[in-house]
């Protein structure tokens, strides 16, 4: 009987230890980007890994490479990732495919996901259910040199008939340059920046849940028009400009305005990082017919493919609420990421952000934020079709195109062949 009682104990320490072993050797992998707020999310990374007694692994990426590799691995059932940062581009995408899962039931409550600014969780949900949970979020406002333009006397432009005015006055190379945009090909590139211009004359991609592009070419003209001539205010290059590029150069005070993103703001406002800190300011989009302002929002999702286990799907949930919570977005903040980039109400009320942004700015992003949403289409087939359309944008502004008519009739003619292949 003794001899029995020792097997048993010797049976259930072994079976112990062996629990034991496989949960200290759960790794949760990460796919992201190195930005800002990902870096203080790493730094504190410790704190989740002992309060869970598992070990997370961020495997980085740019952002283009991180979209094709997400994508691969979803697509080819690798599943190498657990969690995974997407943006309001690709959500569409995986969340047809099923790559994905509602975030919200892995969300625990304790975590307040209430507390997100709802516009950006709608950015983030595919058929009104949300996919991911909000890292950040951003629009697109008018960054210009205050200091030019009240030293001489130049009023901040509303129309973009003003705007281009403002950019030609401004085009004096080789010291300054009236205007820049994005001019790298893809959906979330030269395109994602060209359709706050369309939209913001009055063309559309989607209507009523149908694609309406081609209803709108005389709209996508006009926008490729405006395009073209803040280009020919640019710097050499700047029909090729990604987006640091544009964002250095109006940086390095060669550039007397710029419609952009509001994530950098802190880079520009730094005056070790930046030659015009303190002296920008900042105002809504201009626009032809439609006020409008292009919103995004980027988050953490769990893979369905590297999380095929309810009790994996839960951790990755614990760690994406962990990740996006009230503290950790506050602790971004205080430590100087992007502050505003902000995904939650809660952090307007913070008096660390109060005392980090001028109440002007405040005021223009409150302005801007009125008049954002996602001016891309929220569908699956997106990325094909941006991507060839992006292409073609390229071309037109390199000089390879100079038919702009047949060439977006072409984009409409090839996204009406993705679209009819489902």
């Amino acid at each position: 009987m003794k001899g029995k009682v020792i097997v048993l104990v010797v049976v259930l320490l072994l079976f112990w230890y062996l629990v034991g072993a496989a949960l200290a050797e759960v790794t949760l992998v990460v796919a992201t980007e190195d930005r800002p707020l990902q870096k203080v999310i790493t730094k504190y990374t410790p704190e989740f890994e002992k309060m869970k007694g598992i070990r997370v692994r961020y495997v980085y990426y740019p952002s283009a490479e991180l979209r094709s590799k997400v994508r691969l691995d979803a697509a080819l059932g690798t599943g190498e990732f657990n969690v995974v940062y997407l943006t309001e581009a690709n959500i569409p995408e995986h969340a047809h495919a099923g790559w994905i899962v509602p975030i919200r039931e892995y969300y625990p409550e304790e975590y307040d996901f209430e507390d997100f600014i709802p516009a950006v969780v709608n950015i983030l949900s595919y058929n009104g259910i949300p996919m991911a949970a909000p890292l950040s979020a951003e629009t697109t406002w008018l960054a210009y040199r205050r200091d030019l333009f009240e030293e001489e006397g130049v009023a901040v432009p509303v129309t973009l008939d003003e705007y281009i005015e403002v950019c030609k006055k401004f085009y004096r190379p080789p010291n300054m340059y009236g205007g820049v945009v994005r001019g790298d090909r893809g959906h979330g590139y030269n395109v994602w920046r060209w359709s706050q211009f369309f939209a913001a004359c009055g063309g559309k991609y989607m209507e009523n849940g149908e694609w309406v592009f081609g209803q709108y070419i005389n709209e996508a003209i006009k926008a490729t028009e405006y395009y073209l001539e803040v280009i020919k205010t640019s710097p050499p290059g700047g029909e090729r400009f990604s987006y640091l590029d544009a964002w250095n150069a109006f940086n390095a005070g060669l550039v007397a305005t710029f419609i952009c993103a509001t994530p950098k703001y802190a880079v520009t406002e730094d005056p070790e990082r930046s030659a015009v800190a303190g002296k920008v300011g900042y105002a809504p989009p201009p626009y032809e017919t439609v006020p409008v302002a292009s919103g995004a929002a980027h988050g953490y999702a769990i893979s369905s493919v590297g999380c095929k286990t309810e009790e994996l799907r839960k951790l990755a949930g614990e760690f994406i609420a962990w990740a996006t919570s009230k503290e950790m977005e506050s602790r971004r903040i205080i430590e100087g990421g992007e502050p505003l980039s902000c995904a939650r109400k809660n952090t307007f009320q913070l008096k660390e952000f109060a005392e980090r942004i001028p109440v002007e700015h405040v005021r223009a992003l409150a302005d801007t934020l009125a008049i954002t949403r996602l001016v891309v289409p929220p569908i699956p087939q997106w990325p094909e079709i941006g991507d060839n359309l992006g292409i073609i944008l390229e071309e037109i502004f390199t000089g390879a195109r100079t038919d702009i008519r047949a060439s977006l009739e072409e984009a409409e003619a090839f996204a009406q062949k993705v679209l009819k292949r489902e």
